[in-house]
């Protein structure tokens, strides 16, 4: 009966040790520069002027990824859609989210976390930067859920979440052409 309930207990706090973290996944919550931007012009929009959806007729979303370490993203929960709002509105550059649970790690752990974005017409962030769409991520950033006591709705915000632009990322085969046709002027240049 002991063996069992020290089974018990040992299985209890190995489960509290491996619980769920929560992430409030919205950018309109937070002060400061937390809204994501047009990094060119392009589509109707200008240099720094906030992401709407609607803009050129394009849609975008945002996604939420806990970094591992070496370049290596796990995307955590669905895409949240930018909001439809005009350019000088106070929501524009941010997306309609919600909370986002990362499984397994302990409540009180500290995680980096990696928000992009992207051209809805693509299924993916992958798949926007390989066809040449406009797409951009954040800086990677450390969260931590407060846990206060009693829990405060702040407790669960992603604090350090900094603002970021969206691009046109050129298709690789775009960039290798043009390393090639540079790589031809050199040569032609030293005849």
């Amino acid at each position: 009966m002991k063996q069992i309930l020290a089974g018990v207990i040992t299985l209890s706090l190995a489960t509290a040790a491996l619980a769920d973290v929560t992430v409030n996944f919205r950018n309109n919550v937070l002060s400061g520069d937390v809204k994501v931007t047009f990094g060119i012009n392009t589509i109707g929009a200008t240099v720094g002027s906030p992401l709407v959806n609607g803009i050129g007729g394009k849609s975008f979303v945002a996604q939420l990824f806990v970094d591992n370490g070496g370049g290596s993203l796990t995307a955590v929960g669905a895409t949240a859609n930018f909001r439809a709002v005009a350019q000088g509105d106070a929501l524009a550059g941010t997306w309609s989210g919600a909370n986002r649970t990362v499984v397994g790690p302990a409540a009180d752990a500290t995680l980096n976390l990696v928000v992009r974005a992207w051209d809805n017409s693509f299924a993916t962030y992958e798949a926007a930067v390989a066809g040449g769409g406009l797409a951009g991520q954040s800086a990677s950033f450390s969260y931590k859920n407060a846990l206060s006591s009693p829990p405060a709705t702040t407790d669960t915000y992603m604090a350090n979440f900094k603002g970021f632009e969206v691009t046109q990322i050129p298709e690789p085969t775009t960039i290798a052409l043009a390393g090639l046709g540079i790589a031809g002027l050199i040569f032609l240049r030293r005849k």
